[in-house]
């Protein structure tokens, strides 16, 4: 691809948002830590799909959105109960501020499955656990999308201390029931991370009746996904399974592993010069000849076309100072006979600031094995002292297996859109 289709091309994929005002996982935090805009994520190739739902609830992309069975190139390594926050954003190049639209309410679901090869095996199938999941808050009138918005698109959770320690794709969910009613058009808006959980037991043992396929555990008729959030009749029932968190056993060391992996498959390279969602830079060779200076310029653009192809939906920012502060001050010395090199030029990653406060973990005490899916009510609080807390993370649970959301005392009316 050359430079000015790769550019056209950018515009083009950070232009989508505009027509649609819908949402994309655009960046993982482990322990707050950014792991850089898109790293870590497989996210749509088509600038047209970059922040639309799923095109039909039947289709593979059901499982990690559209490209969901296109593996990222890196795995993000995390310690044992970390806490993932997953940031979502209307542009994901962070080009204009927003979650999502505010019309667009609904529930949220996180999920996991265990995979042996991240960087091979399709999301699609078999083997995914929900293992967390928040409706309509009833004391304050709010669903789970609206506190996204309220935590600027940041929503936490604890990695659970029953997962084994492997490779996992991580899973969010985003039901928009707007239209779910009106026109039986349920939106989802699914993602996924590859994270490698660095230390926990040796199995990952989940009981079958949490296991479910995806596509498949979902098909449109139940109640959740007919909902009319324009004339509520409530309770309102979270579709898919229930949620499970798995815990230790504590009482048996021998169940857990404590061993660290110092490397593992799609580990991001600690040779990268710059890095840019999935791409990495890596060094140039040494060269003291103007046909090794030239080799270098040719070879540096290259490693550049890569980064553009295929072009992010998070930007370009680092690929564009890759060319810029890189291979054309290569380009430019081998111009001016200046064969000695390459020369030491400063490439830092550029990556968006969070747009708020970490809010704390919506499944607070996963990670001791303290935290039950269906237990009761937490309270508000200001988290960091700034962003309220306002989930409810304990319903009832039907027969059928769905979360119950009680009636709610509150609701707001809201313009259609």
């Amino acid at each position: 691809m050359n430079m000015k289709a790769a550019v056209v091309l950018a515009l083009g994929v950070s232009a989508a948002p505009l027509a649609t005002a819908h949402t994309l996982l655009s960046k993982l935090y482990i322990d707050e830590v950014s792991q850089g805009d898109g790293t870590c994520l497989r996210m749509p190739e088509d600038g047209s799909k970059t922040t639309s739902p799923v095109d039909g609830l039947e289709s593979d992309d059901m499982a990690c959105g559209a490209n969901g069975d296109t593996p990222a190139a890196f795995v993000c390594p995390a310690p044992a109960g970390a806490t993932l926050t997953f940031e979502f954003r209307t542009w994901p190049d962070a080009s204009n501020p927003g979650a999502i639209d505010p019309s667009h309410v609904g529930p949220c679901s996180i999920y996991v499955k265990k995979v042996d090869d991240p960087l091979n095996d399709p999301a699609s199938g078999a083997g995914w656990v929900k293992l967390w999941h928040e409706g309509y808050n009833e004391d304050t009138g709010k669903w789970c999308v609206d506190n996204l918005i309220a935590n600027k698109g940041l929503l936490s959770f604890e990695l659970p201390s029953g997962l084994a320690k492997g490779n996992y794709l991580v899973r969010s969910e985003i039901l928009a029931l707007h239209q779910a009613h009106s026109k039986g058009d349920p939106q989802y808006y699914v993602s996924c991370a590859q994270v490698h959980v660095e230390e926990g037991p040796r199995t990952f043992d989940v009981p079958d009746k949490y296991k479910v396929s995806i596509p498949g555990h979902v098909d449109g008729s139940e109640k959740g996904n007919t909902f009319d959030v324009w004339e509520p009749k409530w309770p309102y029932l979270i579709p898919g399974p229930e949620p499970y968190s798995p815990q230790a056993d504590s009482s048996s060391s021998s169940t857990v592993s404590t061993f660290k992996e110092s490397a593992f498959e799609g580990a991001i390279p600690g040779d990268c010069k710059l890095k840019n969602a999935n791409w990495c830079g890596k060094a140039l060779k040494p060269y003291d000849t103007d046909l090794g200076c030239w080799a270098a310029v040719e070879a540096c653009f290259a490693q550049g076309d890569k980064c553009f192809n295929p072009t992010p939906p998070t930007g370009v920012k680092n690929c564009d100072s890759w060319n810029e502060k890189l291979c054309k001050v290569i380009q430019s010395r081998c111009e001016d006979g200046d064969f000695e090199g390459p020369p030491e030029v400063e490439l830092e990653e550029v990556t968006n600031p969070a747009p708020g406060y970490i809010p704390k973990a919506v499944n607070s005490g996963a990670a001791d094995g303290s935290y039950e899916p269906r237990g009761t009510d937490l309270d508000g609080e200001i988290s960091k002292g700034a962003v309220k807390d306002e989930r409810v993370i304990g319903h009832a649970t039907s027969a059928a297996g769905a979360a119950l959301t009680p009636k709610p005392k509150l609701w707001r009316k809201r313009a259609r859109r």
